[in-house]
């Protein structure tokens, strides 16, 4: 990923492949019908900037950006996954260029990353939002957010589910 300089940080994140579907579910998503939902789990490192100085969410960006500016983000392997076993993960985001890591667990995000999925999800259609496409969902960083320059190569590891990396040039 080219840097900018309004780039703040990077962050280890659980990532969800989501079946458009779920804008014609009439239901409401819960913890025992989401995974009908869900394509893939992921590891992700989402790429932040400058935070928005928002009082409320207004359109699916804003939200799916938590008040930050996403800038980007890039997966790991697609893979299905046990959404008991998501719970309470070790991680860990790495700097390898400053040979630093930043350990986490995914029980940061809400308790459980399947909770800010499910808040989500239930958000986006109660202000009627559509997509016609699957697309993706970053929960929450499981990490603290590491500070990113020039140069750097993340490599960020969610226990049992897979890694991903990215460099910065």
């Amino acid at each position: 990923m080219p840097f900018q300089s309004n780039l703040i940080g990077a962050e280890l994140e659980i990532a969800f492949k989501i079946k458009n579907e779920v804008f014609n579910f009439s239901k409401k998503i819960t913890k025992s019908n989401v995974s009908k939902f869900i394509i893939g789990i992921a590891p992700a490192i989402e790429v932040v900037g400058f935070r928005q100085k928002l009082k409320a969410i207004d359109c699916l960006g804003r939200m799916i950006s938590d008040f930050g500016l996403n800038v980007a983000f890039v997966t790991g392997k697609l893979t299905k996954y046990s959404l008991k076993k998501i719970t309470s993960i070790p991680t860990v985001l790495t700097n390898k260029t400053a040979k630093k890591d930043y350990p986490g667990n995914t029980k940061i995000v809400l308790g459980n990353p399947i909770n800010s999925l499910i808040w989500l999800l239930n958000e986006i259609r109660k202000n009627n939002m559509i997509l016609s496409f699957d697309f993706w969902v970053t929960t929450g960083s499981s990490t603290p957010i590491i500070p990113i320059k020039k140069g750097d190569l993340f490599s960020g590891s969610v226990k049992g589910l897979g890694r991903v990396s990215l460099k910065i040039s």
